[in-house]
């Protein structure tokens, strides 16, 4: 007995994509991606069984499936993400929910306290991060309070609090500092955050240093311990931002007809541009776009939460496949000379030697 959606089986393309099956009722029950979704699809009403429980009760309860055709695996990975987290289909365990790193906040206001948060919003504030894990962020920020002396308080006070006495607020509640001041030290924290955390540390140890000579032991180990939380939290911002910059590269792909092939651009780690193959007549307009592109001011390198997912996906993909198809780093190197690389890449015998390192953004 032929299943309801044979016939839209038979006439699915046999290109990447994203595919949706729904139900009776119409409601969307699964998502799922593929490199060829005619094959893909039809492997689910196999009638040698060996099926998962819940790959089962999809062919059962599956009415009616929709697609997207995209023009390559990543996109297809991108594309099933997003729509998986905009719709979240009962049988999508897993992906369902962004991961959820803490990142730590500098709100755009007068005097602001500095918090952890794991909502990104566009209201001005500065974030930073992500973060492994909320102990850490929470050990780190204990480290760094006596350093840039931010106030702790919910609402300004009239008088000045213990945190004042034992030297770990600049006390704006009283007037000891103003507006200006209390910025820069939020400024400061702010560097500290973004790659100026060597400077402040060797500031520290210096301090550390001076303290035990001075034979004041307590303050000395005190400024070991706050050294030794805060140096993890430094490396990996570091390690962060070194990872995203090196995420920029340009990737050539084989296309569905032979000699075709798909140019995409990738920027710190997001897909920022793609386009299908262009013969050698039309390689002028080519670079003319791949130099627009790579002109225009790269994504931050302050990552977005809901875009922590999509760059792992990227960074994976691009290990999986750096011996299957070109990935060419751009930086600090003529776009045509990357190109032309690419080029000779797809041609029979060739090889690139320049791949893009194994990259995992953010973990537990």
């Amino acid at each position: 007995m032929l299943h309801p959606i044979d016939q839209q089986i038979r006439e699915l393309p046999s290109t990447p994509g994203v595919y949706r099956f729904y139900d009776a009722m119409d409601r969307l029950l699964y998502i799922g991606k593929s490199v060829n979704l005619r094959t893909r699809v039809r492997s689910y009403f196999r009638r040698d069984g060996g099926h998962s429980y819940r790959t089962d009760r999809i062919k059962d309860e599956a009415r009616r499936i929709e697609v997207t055709a995209c023009g390559s695996e990543l996109e297809a990975l991108l594309v099933e993400s997003q729509q998986i987290k905009r719709w979240l289909p009962p049988y999508n365990v897993l992906g369902r929910n962004y991961r959820h790193f803490p990142f730590i906040k500098i709100p755009n206001e007068p005097f602001a306290r500095v918090e952890i948060t794991y909502q990104l919003e566009d209201d001005g504030g500065t974030y930073f991060g992500p973060f492994p894990g909320i102990n850490r962020v929470r050990e780190a920020l204990d480290a760094m309070h006596p350093q840039f002396r931010w106030r702790t308080c919910g609402q300004l006070p009239d008088r000045a609090c213990f945190e004042q006495a034992i030297g770990r607020c600049s006390a704006p509640c009283v007037g000891a500092v103003g507006p200006a001041a209390y910025q820069e030290q939020l400024d400061a924290l702010a560097a500290f955050l973004t790659g100026d955390g060597d400077r402040q540390i060797l500031e520290m140890e210096q301090r550390m240093h001076a303290a035990a000579e001075a034979l004041e032991f307590e303050r000395a180990r005190i400024m070991r311990d706050r050294i030794a939380t805060l140096l993890p939290l430094i490396r990996r911002q570091g390690a962060l931002q070194a990872a995203l910059s090196e995420l920029d590269c340009l990737v050539v792909l084989p296309a569905a007809k032979p000699g075709e092939h798909l140019w995409l651009v990738v920027r710190r780690g997001r897909l920022v541009h793609k386009e299908p193959d262009v013969t050698p007549r039309r390689r002028r307009g080519l670079l003319t776009r791949l130099a627009k592109v790579m002109a225009a001011p790269p994504p931050n390198l302050a990552v977005q939460q809901w875009e922590l997912d999509e760059i792992n996906i990227i960074a994976a993909w691009l290990h999986k496949n750096r011996t299957n198809e070109a990935a060419i780093g751009l930086a600090n190197r003529p776009l045509a000379e990357a190109v032309d690389e690419a080029l000779a890449y797809m041609a029979p015998g060739k090889a690139v030697a320049e791949r893009v390192p194994e990259r995992r953004i953010a973990g537990p």
